[in-house]
């Protein structure tokens, strides 16, 4: 016998290894089938639980592509995601989105702190503003103001070929000139009220209220996520007190520039909103009231053709909609 098969520490008989090998190898195929199983079955339940729910989506940002937008690299994970992604496609470097249900707080939000200029977006925060005023006695809604239109194109740096009026009076009341400033995005209406309450006070307000990523420069910039920021706060009351936060909404709701976020749920649902438009941006932001529960939207663009952007907002608008409706 060859002592070389047998130590004092382990011995252990030919034959019984030639089982144990067998065994072990059975075993270990058991152990190999077992955990693929498992993990087959752990999958299929995180698949399902993942069609079924509806997280909050969070864009990542990677590089500037140029003023104002940054491009964006979207991995969708939700099904709002794919929805608003579907409409997006290849133009997400070109739109912010933000979107939050009031209710719910379920959000989606794409580029949302990418800087655009705020085209007539501004003049929510002039309307804000006008009413603290009027709620604090410094401001009456009766008030008249007039002012020469030649002064009101040098003092806010308007130049003749952007001018819609080059020479006259411009005079409205403090009323009539919130209605026309809201409602069809009156230039000269907003100027007004502009030159009345001060640059100062509208710089104030952003800072109070924690608009950090928003400035009264020439021009004016903002992101999604001031613009969702101000329609919530509106919303819950924040700005004024219960009268006057209504006689804001009621002045959005009244808004006639409906061919963006309301052209196709008009019909369905009341909106609150403000539509702006300058050069190569166009932007519709607001509160959508539902049977299903409130949701606040806003819609930025940079770099698309007024129609197309406007098509591209109302689309994106409709599959939120569909979404929360469901």
């Amino acid at each position: 016998m060859n002592i070389s098969n047998y130590t004092v520490l382990n011995y252990t008989p030919l034959n019984n290894l030639k089982f144990r090998s067998r065994f072990k190898s059975k075993w270990g195929m058991c152990l190999v089938f077992a955990v693929i199983l498992t993990s087959s079955m752990i999958f299929t339940l995180q698949y399902s639980s993942f069609l079924n729910s509806k997280p909050v989506i969070q864009g990542v940002e990677t590089k500037n592509t140029g003023v104002g937008i940054k491009s964006l690299v979207i991995t969708p994970s939700s099904t709002l995601d794919l929805l608003v992604y579907d409409e997006l496609q290849n133009k997400k470097d070109k739109y912010a989105v933000a979107v939050k249900n009031l209710e719910t707080g379920e959000s989606l939000y794409i580029n949302e702190d990418k800087e655009f200029l705020t085209a007539s977006l501004y003049k929510i925060w002039v309307m804000a503003v006008v009413f603290q005023k009027i709620e604090e006695g410094s401001l009456s809604i009766d008030d008249n103001l007039k002012q020469d239109v030649t002064i009101l194109n040098k003092k806010f740096n308007i130049a003749t070929e952007d001018a819609d009026l080059q020479s006259g009076t411009v005079e409205f009341t403090v009323r009539e000139a919130l209605n026309k400033m809201i409602t069809v995005s009156d230039n000269y209406a907003a100027l007004l009220l502009n030159e009345k309450i001060g640059v100062v006070s509208l710089s104030k307000f952003l800072l109070d209220f924690g608009f950090d990523q928003s400035q009264i420069s020439q021009p004016p910039v903002t992101t999604a996520h001031d613009m969702n920021l101000f329609f919530e706060k509106l919303y819950r009351g924040e700005f004024a007190n219960e009268q006057y936060t209504n006689d804001m909404i009621e002045l959005l709701l009244a808004q006639e520039l409906n061919d963006s976020i309301p052209k196709y749920i008009t019909d369905k649902v009341k909106i609150a909103h403000k539509t702006g438009h300058l050069y190569t941006v166009t932007h519709d932001a607001g509160i959508v009231y539902t049977a299903n529960g409130d949701y606040i939207i806003t819609i930025m663009s940079e770099g698309e053709n007024e129609p197309d952007a406007k098509e591209m907002m109302a689309k994106i608008s409709e599959r939120v909609y569909e979404y929360f409706s469901e």
